[in-house]
């Protein structure tokens, strides 16, 4: 058997660096020095633009040998989608420019031209073909593992036509693959997994093709303490093919064969989707981030009275990773603050191009969330704000200056993918003797009181009482006036609780920070707090008293650089005292203002 050795990895823009650096000093370098001092060794390459650009500028030697040992035709270099898209969620005709800018960026940086294509998370779709032959594309490396329903759909390589359009199948092998995997997890030993390799290759049958995912490869090492034994890795298994190794462009795909839409490999976790859209049914958190850039893409789509314009805001949307956005692979770019910053960084700044050529453009509605209605958007110089009627709450609160969506939050990550609903601010619960009664995910009746002061009401009525809701925007202010009426005696409390993505964010006050570190605060008026990283000041303030809890939540994952601790979100909770008579309204006063203490900022 011939083996066609390849090695992948997806790491993405918002990795950090240490995963960058692993990879080169632990993988890229030991195997790249092997096979220059080895001439006829083979193998083939994917790695993602972030993976060359830091390359480029932080060991431009490795992209320099690179260079040459593709031109020695010893290393074949894969390509893929310039931005990690999902090309399935990209407009039909960024999917080809996906693929011809990757394919541009390895041909500048390296002078060949790759001619199989890789995709990330290995999400698969018939229809690529089309996009796959208008950029001069003749193949495709993937996996025949489904990894939604846990089906070998085939085990050796062919043709797909596709109306009239073909491209040759490298399919990857699955128990290499799964090999892989299970050291990642920590279920195999690394010496374990080099000897079933090199068994592999001395089995009579069909050129096999063994495609190494390197992040989970760095998250076995990490994970056992194999960092000093993982630069040999690589350079042994070669060494036992040596003989007998070729590259994916040299893998026989001659008989016909049909790969149908689906979500491949052992990348990412999938087990119990029915599919990848499926996540965006399970998942009301990605749904909205996913609806927010389609809708976004629609208005630039039908902007047409500026080219330039809409050229530039087509950039911007180009650039969003919507991959790594919602797939949980070896990197867990879901759960990374970074991540999170570029999207909605590439988001406001989008609008911003729009709005200042047309702002009339961006005055549409939308219905973000799937609920039958559409959320509401006011802005002013310093605000994007989407209002909801389900909960009466906020969405969404972007900071223009620092292209922030303050109230961003990201969600624990659960193999089984149960439902998640998207936490909105801004949303109220009322509490008496007779328990809690939460409206965050009541639809509440809207109206639009003022767009041009950005001023939206909403209202609701229980069995107990009525709500109404009034939001008003201002210059650097979000007010809400909620006015309560009973129809019944009512004592407890009235919870506003408001969900933030700000990153280690402390209190301004040290003695509130210590009566926060006991408990809770109690009886304040004003509460402040600062983000250290961004310098952004958030503070809530009430002509009413109210008390404040802090519940931080976190995640801790295995990831290519080892164990990490993702800060996913901040829930506050304002509890103010609620003593009412019978049809006695009282309004509660609630006001978030922002500011930037750095002041150099530009």
């Amino acid at each position: 058997m011939r083996i066609a050795l390849g090695i992948y990895t997806e790491i993405s823009t918002s990795s950090p660096l240490q995963a960058f650096s692993r990879a080169a000093e632990l993988v890229y370098k030991p195997v790249l020095s092997y096979m220059y001092n080895n001439p006829g060794s083979k193998l083939s390459l994917y790695q993602s633009a972030a993976m060359i650009k830091y390359l480029a500028s932080v060991s431009p030697e490795v992209n320099m040998l690179i260079a040459l040992l593709s031109k020695r035709g010893d290393l074949e270099l894969v390509t893929g989608t310039y931005s990690q898209a999902i090309l399935s969620l990209n407009p039909p005709k960024d999917r080809s420019l996906q693929i011809e800018k990757m394919t541009t960026l390895i041909r500048r940086y390296y002078g060949v031209r790759a001619s199989c294509c890789f995709f990330y998370g290995q999400i698969w779709a018939p229809s690529f073909i089309h996009s796959l032959r208008n950029t001069g594309i003749s193949s495709v490396v993937i996996s025949s593992y489904k990894a939604t329903s846990r089906d070998l759909v085939d085990t050796s390589s062919f043709v797909m036509n596709e109306l009239g359009k073909k491209v040759g199948v490298k399919v990857i092998s699955d128990r290499a693959a799964q090999l892989v995997s299970r050291y990642a997890q920590g279920e195999v030993t690394l010496a374990s997994m080099l000897s079933s390799f090199q068994l592999f290759a001395s089995e009579e049958g069909e050129d096999e093709i063994i495609f190494i995912n390197l992040d989970q490869i760095l998250e076995g090492s990490a994970r056992a303490g194999d960092d000093d034994s993982i630069a040999a890795f690589i350079p042994s298994l070669m060494e036992g093919l040596d003989s007998s190794s070729l590259l994916l462009s040299s893998v026989n795909a001659e008989k016909p064969g049909y790969l149908d839409s689906g979500w491949y490999g052992r990348d990412a976790y999938a087990q119990g989707l029915h599919s990848f859209n499926d996540i965006f049914v399970r998942n009301e958190n990605f749904r909205y981030l996913l609806n927010r850039y389609i809708a976004l893409s629609e208005i630039v789509a039908g902007f047409k009275k500026d080219k330039a314009v809409r050229r530039d805001a087509e950039s911007e949307l180009f650039h969003i990773s919507i991959g790594p956005l919602f797939i949980h692979d070896a990197e867990c770019t879901p759960m990374r603050l970074q991540e999170r910053r570029l999207f909605w960084k590439a988001i406001i700044e989008c609008e911003r191009i729009i709005e200042e050529a047309d702002a009339a453009a961006l005055r549409g509605e939308y219905d973000f969330e799937e609920i039958g209605e559409n959320d509401y958007i006011a802005r002013n110089k310093i605000f994007t704000v989407v209002f909801s009627p389900k909960g009466g709450a906020v969405a969404e609160l972007c900071y223009k200056p620092l292209a922030i969506n303050i109230l961003d939050t990201r969600v624990p990550f659960d193999k089984s993918f149960p439902h998640v609903f998207f936490n909105k601010s801004f949303s109220d619960r009322v509490r008496t003797a007779d328990g809690e009664i939460s409206l965050n995910r009541e639809l509440f009746d809207s109206e639009v009181l003022s767009r041009n002061r950005g001023e939206y009401q909403f209202s609701y009525s229980t069995e107990r009482f009525s709500v109404i809701k009034h939001f008003k925007l201002r210059s650097q202010t979000l007010v809400m006036e909620t006015t309560i009426l009973p129809e019944v005696d009512m004592d407890g409390e009235y919870v506003i609780d408001v969900f933030t993505s700000l990153s280690d964010m402390v209190l301004g006050s040290f003695d509130q920070r210590k009566q926060m570190m006991v408990g809770s605060l109690e009886d304040v008026r004003t509460v402040k707090y600062t983000e250290p990283q961004s310098g952004l000041n958030l503070s809530f303030s009430s002509i009413e008293p109210f008390s404040v809890t802090e519940e931080r939540v976190r995640q801790t994952q295995n990831t290519s650089i080892g164990i990490e601790s993702f800060e996913l979100y901040t829930r506050l909770s304002f509890s103010f005292k609620l003593s009412q008579i019978a049809n006695e309204a009282k309004t509660y006063r609630f006001i978030l203002r922002l500011s930037d203490s750095r002041k150099d900022r530009e």
